[in-house]
């Protein structure tokens, strides 16, 4: 089986926000920093607990959207990071422009005009589909298609299928 993708700088964008989103470690710092700014401001805003005292709802509203406030704003953090890391990868070569990936029984192959790698199956952590575009995660790399270069849903789901059947066989 064979895909090709052309990755632009929106993908790469797109893509590094994912990927930052999906890490399992990232995913807990970001809760346990949303959740530690709660406090903080929380335990800082005493005088909300004594006046809302008799009303309990009104503090877990307010904690809840204290909460949701951080992680909002730890998102946009994220998309900036991700920004900055796309800006970065400009300079390397490979990064941008047309990958042609190879699946067989052995493993998966990606080829660009500078560079060619090969993984086996079981070196694969995970396939995910996200924003209508494929990311496959090859031990701390990130392959990301882009949904626009497959010509129907169903490739894109027989792509990923067969993926997955391969990792789970070895």
């Amino acid at each position: 089986m064979k895909h090709t993708s052309y990755i632009k700088f929106k993908d790469l964008i797109i893509g590094a926000f994912v990927v930052q989103i999906n890490m399992r470690i990232n995913q807990v710092f970001y809760l346990f920093m949303a959740l530690l700014l709660t406090y903080s401001d929380y335990s800082d805003n005493q005088a909300l607990a004594t006046i809302f005292l008799d009303h309990p709802m009104a503090v877990y509203l307010s904690l809840f959207l204290t909460f949701m406030t951080y992680t909002l704003l730890l998102t946009f953090f994220i998309f900036f990071i991700s920004g900055l890391l796309a800006i970065i990868s400009i300079t390397k070569k490979g990064v941008f422009g047309e990958h042609t990936f190879e699946l067989n029984d052995e493993g998966m192959t990606e080829s660009t005009q500078y560079n060619n790698s090969f993984c086996t199956y079981d070196m694969i952590v995970r396939v995910i589909v996200i924003l209508n575009n494929v990311y496959i995660q090859v031990a701390n790399n990130w392959h990301f298609l882009p949904g626009r270069d497959f010509e129907s849903k169903e490739e894109k789901m027989n792509f990923v299928n067969f993926i997955k059947t391969k990792k789970h066989e070895n």
